[in-house]
């Protein structure tokens, strides 16, 4: 993922509109039965998109680990936090998927 340039406007915004998609998604009592839709839908999605949502993890994944590098986390996310770090020592902090 290129790190090197500030996000557009309409870039923020389209992120803004993501985060605020998943968020709300999550945010229910059948969470557990959303994710497995979650999947079961990306599964059959293009090839391309799926290598897209997986550089998101990957995203997410980073974040979470440089918040538990900083200790910049309490009990709700300690362990998304801790495992995140894991995950990154294994498949490293800059690695990205190509876009084909």
């Amino acid at each position: 993922m290129r790190r090197d340039r500030e996000l557009s406007e309409g870039e923020r915004e389209k992120g803004k509109e993501l985060a605020n998609t998943v968020t709300s998604a999550l945010n229910n009592f059948s969470f557990e039965a959303v994710i497995k839709a979650a999947v079961e839908e990306l599964a059959n999605s293009h090839r391309t998109l799926q290598q897209c949502f997986t550089q998101l993890c990957f995203e997410w994944l980073r974040h979470m680990a440089r918040q538990e590098q900083r200790g910049c986390f309490d009990l709700r996310n300690e362990q998304s936090c801790k495992l995140a770090a894991k995950v990154v020592a294994v498949i490293g902090p800059d690695g990205a998927l190509p876009f084909i």
